[in-house]
């Protein structure tokens, strides 16, 4: 390329960038910046496949929402891990010649997506103030990439930048309000699920109440026949009076199925995030008792349950630890941690405080109605006995081990359906 090529290349891509600056500050949507900024390199830039990742500090991750020629595919890479993850955690470029030679390399992508990765250029994406928002990397340039080219891709890592700090502002604001939204409806609909629940239980005891008596009226009514044979008149009001209590206890019985249904709709779901979801919900109240929560959710396979029922004995469990945590003078601990028992094929659940145990001498009542280990006008006495109930409804187990001084542990053990694959990178 001669002198007067290579100035004309310069102040095409000069105009370029301007053009790009601009799109790339036409929207807020991280998804529509993500397209404008991959198609822009490749226009520039000839490599086979472009992808922009975003660093998400909450969850300590690079996402990548859009990565050309991969639909419907997101790809969550750890920071440190991986080419991009090295360069997320360094802030420095990073190019490779040869991808599977260098240690950083993941090559589980390829194999997922059935691609060959040979070379790789990752730059950094800095936004305001040099903070680092994301990783561009190249894979598999058509030619090696001249001194043009590395201008080019730093200006408009720079342009991107600036536009991807307020679009991921932006993005995060409407995930908040999303989630504010999500997290209110599911308090609504777990207060109403708890009511349910609550008088479902009651009405199941006052039936059982009554079907003992009834009972015992059927027998003395057979033994007034007895006695009355000789008079048709008695045996007759006798027989009324049978059929009455008959249909009363046909009315108890399905009173009581009734009272003791839970929802039927059981489908797979994920308990891990039923479990975050509870305890968001819950998050408030942790903080203003000064209580601490602690999560070691291992990966487990999907339980086929009704996910509101399940979530109820989720908050019942994780109030009944936290109020008993709150009762250390320096503030408490509570621990929920899922795993799974191959053995069994079982997911189990626990959820630990570190409080002052339950005492050995009332540990036989903990699941009995109207019961309750609390102080007054915290609870009812029902939110136990319901949790053990939907548990046992599910095919599954609640049970506790408790002592006194030393806390107190509620275990969940439900039956696991096949494991479903998930996108995240390992």
């Amino acid at each position: 390329m001669d002198q007067n090529s290579a100035v004309a290349e310069h102040v095409r891509r000069l105009e370029r960038l301007l053009d790009a600056s601009r799109l790339l500050n036409s929207t807020l949507e991280v998804h529509e910046l993500m397209e404008i900024a991959l198609r822009i390199v490749r226009y520039e830039i000839p490599v086979d496949r472009c992808t922009l990742f975003v660093v998400d500090r909450k969850r300590n991750l690079l996402r990548s929402f859009i990565a050309q020629r991969v639909d419907h595919f997101e790809i969550n890479l750890p920071i440190g891990q991986g080419l991009a993850g090295a360069v997320a955690a360094t802030g420095e470029v990073l190019d490779t010649a040869d991808a599977y030679h260098d240690a950083r390399f993941t090559p589980e992508f390829d194999q997922r997506l059935g691609y060959r990765t040979n070379d790789a250029l990752c730059m950094p994406v800095f936004g305001r103030e040099g903070v680092l928002t994301g990783v561009l990397q190249l894979l598999n340039r058509a030619r090696p990439l001249h001194a043009g080219d590395m201008v080019f891709l730093t200006g408009i890592c720079t342009f991107i930048g600036l536009a991807l700090h307020n679009a991921w502002i932006h993005h995060q604001l409407l995930e908040s309000r999303k989630s504010e939204e999500e997290l209110r409806l599911v308090r609504e609909r777990l207060a109403h699920s708890e009511k349910l629940s609550a008088m479902g239980e009651l009405v199941a005891g006052i039936i059982h109440e009554m079907k003992n008596p009834l009972s015992v009226a059927v027998g003395q009514c057979a033994l007034l026949r007895a006695a009355g044979e000789s008079n048709p008149k008695v045996v007759e009001r006798t027989d009324k009076v049978e059929n009455s209590i008959n249909q009363a206890l046909k009315v108890a019985k399905n009173f009581l199925n009734f009272a003791r249904a839970v929802g039927h709709d059981r489908v797979p779901i994920d308990l891990n995030g039923i479990i975050r979801q509870t305890v968001d919900l819950l998050a408030y109240e942790f903080r203003t008792r000064s209580v601490t929560v602690t999560l070691d959710l291992q990966q487990v396979p999907p339980a086929r349950v009704d996910a509101g029922s399940m979530q109820q004995v989720l908050l019942n469990l994780l109030k009944n630890a936290q109020h008993a945590a709150s009762e250390n003078k320096n503030g408490g601990n509570v621990s929920v941690r899922s795993f799974c028992n191959k053995q069994k094929n079982v997911i189990c659940i626990e959820v630990s405080d570190d409080g002052p145990g339950i005492p050995a001498e009332i540990q036989r009542q903990v699941f009995d109605p109207f019961f309750t280990t609390k102080t007054r006008d915290l609870g009812t006495g029902l939110g136990l006995p319901v949790s053990k109930r939907i548990v046992e409804e599910h095919s599954g187990t609640l049970t506790f081990e408790s002592t006194p001084g030393a806390g107190t542990t509620f275990a969940i053990e439900l039956n696991a359906t096949p494991s479903v694959a998930t996108a995240d990178a390992s």
